[in-house]
């Protein structure tokens, strides 16, 4: 029974149509594949003569996938979302507001086909290298980690890997290429910067900060024996990693700039804003262990320079300027596109 259940909600998500509970046990696998077909073949929308299908809607909404998700957290509710007509409106709703985006997505495609866009091969090995390189800081891995993760999913190399990488997201990276040629002219005037940061000066006003370093102990004695061997000579960041339980250990305990208005323990914060540059703290407790600090470097509170945060103001308003340019150019590609809606 709990199979044959099961099974009925496979082929309601694989069609997204509503089936009578009373036709669960009797419903025929062989009718649901062929309704399965019929929803591939469906049209969702006709895009200046180049059609969606509802294959390509759902694939593009991870409409199955989201249900499927909602069934296994909550199957009771899930059977009420497939199988009433307010759920069916609920999922018909969802797709009709990934349609519009899928339209977007479509003409912006469209349009980069027509511009003769492509990536190259220099393109492509930069941007692959950026998702290489963010995969292995935030997974803290290296070259071979990485590989051996891939074919723990069944990816033979990081080469194989990026050619499915490319293929899966080409239509997206030329978009963005797209993006990149439509918004070169926003263009930010020195006037507009300065005029910027004239009249939104608070934004440039910074807190008093100390680059500090710290060696984190658990216990006080071995916090005052990593203290005698400082004030032996020995070097701060050699003993932090060699002893700090921090997660700075790695980097000597450095810790970089903490400003006055940061949210930390108390009693280190006043410890490192007592100190001056180069010196060092006696044993500082506090809920995390036992510190020693040292303060390497200050910065005084108060309005940053103009040159100081030029750059900052200039991507800022690029950004702004770029996103309107951006958002004025769809517009005109769907109001000069003709758009078929079936859904």
């Amino acid at each position: 029974m709990y199979f044959k259940r099961v099974l009925s909600i496979v082929m309601i998500l694989a069609v997204l149509v509503a089936v009578p509970v009373a036709a669960q046990e009797g419903s025929d696998s062989g009718d649901a594949q062929t309704q399965q077909s019929n929803q591939e073949n469906k049209v969702a929308a006709i895009v200046n003569g180049e059609e969606i299908s509802m294959q390509e809607l759902d694939q593009f909404a991870g409409t199955q996938q989201l249900v499927m998700s909602l069934y296994r957290s909550n199957p009771d509710f899930t059977q009420v979302l497939l199988q009433t007509e307010a759920g069916q409106n609920v999922i018909k709703e969802f797709q009709k507001s990934k349609l519009d985006q899928l339209i977007t997505q479509k003409l912006l495609a469209q349009e980069a086909n027509e511009r003769g866009l492509e990536l190259s091969q220099e393109e492509q090995n930069e941007i692959f290298n950026q998702q290489i390189e963010g995969i292995k800081q935030q997974n803290n891995m290296s070259d071979e980690q990485l590989e051996e993760a891939l074919q723990n999913q069944g990816i033979e190399s990081i080469e194989a890997y990026k050619e499915t990488f490319i293929e899966q997201n080409k239509e997206s990276l030329v978009i963005n290429k797209l993006r990149e040629n439509v918004t070169t002219q926003a263009e930010v005037t020195e006037e507009e910067m300065q005029n910027y940061y004239d009249n939104n000066q608070s934004e440039f006003e910074v807190q008093e900060q100390a680059q500090a370093r710290h060696i984190l102990l658990e216990d006080r004695e071995t916090a005052e024996e990593v203290m005698n061997n400082l004030e032996n000579g020995g070097d701060f960041a050699e003993l932090a990693q060699e002893y700090s339980t921090g997660p700075s250990a790695e980097e000597g305990g450095n810790l970089g700039f903490i400003s006055k208005d940061q949210n930390i323990a108390q009693k280190f914060k006043e410890a490192v804003f007592a100190l001056d540059v180069g010196s060092r703290s006696e044993i500082v407790e506090t809920q995390y262990g036992f510190h020693i600090i040292e303060v390497t470097d200050r910065k005084e509170g108060g309005l940053q320079d103009f040159e100081e945060v030029k750059e900052q103001i200039r991507q800022q308003l690029a950004n702004q300027k770029g996103q309107k340019i951006w958002d004025e150019f769809v517009r005109k590609l769907r109001d000069e596109a003709t758009i078929e809606k079936k859904l």
